[in-house]
């Protein structure tokens, strides 16, 4: 919005004027197609020994939470073989997030971005651990396939604490046009 308060002086900032915005108007009847210049963010390319690359599609982003309810007990009086501790089970279940996405490789991934334990102290075995998994690819059939094993896998190894999953973002891949 050219009449925007402040404008210039965000401009100014950057050592920009209106009439440098005004100027970078472009005419689209006269544009064929777009190059989009990027630098890759991941290190692909250069491990496989390409100086460049072509994008031929953009990952899907699907996100879960996941839940691992336990059994909170004082920490110092419950022995261990006793315990139904969460973090436990979360660890195990991140292992296999990692494991599982190298045996699906290229360019899928897996990542558990976030951890959260309650109540969250020293002197109490957790009663709930939640993980905030997101995974990308180019085949959203293969992120589905990855959500379904992974939830069958941790439901049926980790029986003594309780394990969900809950969709939380869901946007598909899109192959690009050649």
């Amino acid at each position: 919005d050219l009449n925007e308060k402040g404008l210039e002086e965000k401009l100014a900032h950057y050592q920009l004027s209106m009439e440098d915005i005004k100027s970078s108007v472009r005419d689209m009847s006269l544009v064929k197609a777009f190059v989009e210049l990027h630098i890759e963010q991941g290190a692909y390319l250069a491990s496989e020994g390409y100086d460049i690359g072509v994008v031929d599609g953009i990952v899907g982003i699907t996100r879960y939470q996941v839940r691992v309810s336990g059994e909170s007990n004082h920490a110092g009086t419950t022995p261990m073989k006793l315990r139904k501790d969460p973090v436990t089970a979360a660890a195990a279940i991140i292992k296999m997030i990692h494991e599982k996405a190298l045996e699906y490789g290229h360019p899928f991934v897996a990542t558990v971005g976030n951890i959260e334990v309650q109540p969250g102290m020293y002197n109490v075995i957790p009663s709930e651990v939640t993980l905030y998994l997101e995974m990308r690819d180019l085949e959203q059939a293969r992120v589905e396939q990855f959500a379904k094993e992974l939830e069958f896998s941790a439901k049926k190894e980790l029986s003594e604490v309780r394990v969900s999953f809950e969709l939380q973002v869901n946007k598909p891949s899109k192959m690009l046009s050649k």
